[in-house]
């Protein structure tokens, strides 16, 4: 008798929400990817192991990782209570600039007032 194992990867789309991102300090959607890895007996996943959110803000392309706190409150409430310390961030910007949260102006990383409107940047 013998018997087939084994481990995989799986990515699963979780949907948008409306989360804060400490980069644009503002409320903006992203979207949350969950991934982890399966343990597999006779190609049928049981268990799943190592799962870890992800969420991508489309405004300035920064990629996080949620906390699970964070995680279990997307499917309580919709993301209403995650706070910008519940994630961590794991990529820089792929596209875009930081935005002024007052005017929505592109400001570089390196600004620390708005050239537009002098609302202050925090880091």
């Amino acid at each position: 008798m013998f018997f087939l194992m084994g481990i995989s990867n799986r990515e699963r789309e979780k949907g948008a929400y409306f989360l804060p991102c400490p980069r644009c300090h503002q409320r903006c959607l992203m979207t949350v990817t969950a991934q982890g890895h399966f343990f597999h007996l006779f190609f049928i996943p049981l268990s799943p192991f190592g799962t870890r959110y992800l969420a991508h803000c489309t405004e300035c392309g920064t990629l996080y990782e949620l906390s699970k706190i964070a995680a279990v409150s997307l499917k309580r409430d919709g993301g209403a209570s995650v706070r910008v310390q519940d994630m961590l961030p794991v990529a820089g910007p792929q596209s875009g600039a930081m935005r002024c949260p007052h005017c929505g102006a592109s400001v570089s990383p390196d600004d620390a007032y708005c050239r537009r409107c002098g609302t202050p940047l925090s880091p």
